[in-house]
């Protein structure tokens, strides 16, 4: 039996297939890198996605909200470290309210440079001061729990001012837990640690932990990670109630102003529309009276002209007596009078003028 023609070549191409894989094989290592991505639209808009996902995973409920709107059952964590910008007095002992009756607040200091006092740490007669010099951040070791054992937690130059006196307990000067009533206050002096981008630094996943299951494990775990801004009503009735007082009286001294009356009410104005005609009579009586009574006829003979030439093309060719005989006979009037209206002079009277232009109108009209 003959070979096929392309079988050696067959042969041949899976043998250099082969040597090129093994010597592929031999040349180069398979290997794995790392490289870090800009952080998704969640995580950029979320500090702390990150310590949420992680107290998931550890089976502790956790969820990000922005305000709160409304604060957590008394068996949950409230994490709250944005700046609180416009907590205000009332919002402050809701929330001292909602420890009281068993809930855990952990909380920190308003950002560097905020305006107002911080309502929530004034109540626990604690202050929190940075340093004017820029100062690097610092690895500490604290016990989130008496007794426990450290954990080195990275923190910035934020330090508190005061002793925390009425605290359970106090690690250094950068955390104080407070028993409030049947609840506990965590306060931080630097929460930082807790960013997406720090939690997986040192030892602070597990520093989170700590903090969130002592004394106890909670059912779930609010993360305030962004004041919810009020409304605009809100804001400005809460903060801008001069502003709207005086524009209000400002209003009313305006209108008060306007609606001052001097004298009787002027009539309504009449609905009666003069008619066309009497509009053309006043017109031409007022042309007349300004001495373009020649312009007005000269108009209305250039409109009898333009009309016979454009009507009946063959007078155009026509002598200029059979041009005036041609119309006179169209409109039914004498040829001399034709011809006084087209070529003769403008009378200044005002019966001979009027009567040229209602020849010129006759003789239009007939074309």
């Amino acid at each position: 039996m003959k070979r096929p023609p392309w079988l050696p070549w067959a042969l041949g191409g899976a043998l250099v297939v082969t040597l090129g894989a093994a010597l592929f094989l031999l040349f180069f290592e398979r290997v794995e890198e790392t490289v870090e991505t800009r952080p998704g639209a969640a995580a950029r808009a979320n500090g702390y996605l990150a310590a949420e996902r992680l107290l998931n995973a550890l089976g502790v409920e956790a969820k990000s909200v922005r305000g709160p709107v409304r604060l957590p059952p008394t068996d949950h964590v409230l994490v709250l470290v944005t700046p609180r910008q416009i907590f205000g007095a009332a919002r402050v002992e809701e929330i001292l309210d909602w420890v009281a009756r068993g809930g855990h607040l952990i909380t920190a200091p308003r950002a560097a440079g905020a305006e107002g006092e911080d309502l929530l740490l004034a109540r626990l007669a604690l202050a929190v001061s940075v340093p004017e010099e820029k100062t690097e951040a610092e690895v500490l070791s604290l016990a989130p729990v008496r007794g426990a054992a450290t954990l080195k937690v990275e923190v910035g130059a934020a330090r508190f001012a005061t002793t925390p006196g009425d605290a359970e307990l106090t690690a250094g000067d950068v955390l104080a837990r407070y028993r409030w009533e049947k609840g506990w206050i965590t306060v931080l002096a630097d929460a930082s640690f807790l960013e997406n981008d720090r939690i997986g630094r040192h030892q602070h996943a597990r520093f989170l932990w700590s903090l969130v299951t002592a004394p106890w494990r909670p059912a779930g775990v609010w993360l305030v990670y962004r004041d919810r801004v009020p409304g605009l009503r809100r804001l400005l009735v809460g903060r801008a109630w001069m502003a709207l007082v005086s524009a209000a009286l400002l209003l009313a001294a305006w209108l008060w102003v306007r609606g001052a009356r001097f004298g009787p009410p002027l009539p309504p104005p009449s609905t009666m529309r003069r008619s066309l005609r009497e509009h053309l009579e006043a017109t031409a009586e007022f042309l007349w009276r300004q001495g373009h009574g020649e312009a007005l006829v000269a108009g209305e003979r250039q409109a009898v002209l333009h009309a016979a030439a454009r009507q009946h093309p063959a007078w155009v060719g026509l002598p200029e007596r059979e041009k005036i005989r041609y119309l006179a006979e169209l409109a039914g009037v004498p040829g001399g009078v034709v011809a006084e209206a087209l070529d003769g002079a403008v009378a200044d009277e005002p019966i001979a003028w009027t009567r040229t232009i209602a020849t010129l109108e006759k003789v239009r009209r007939s074309l």
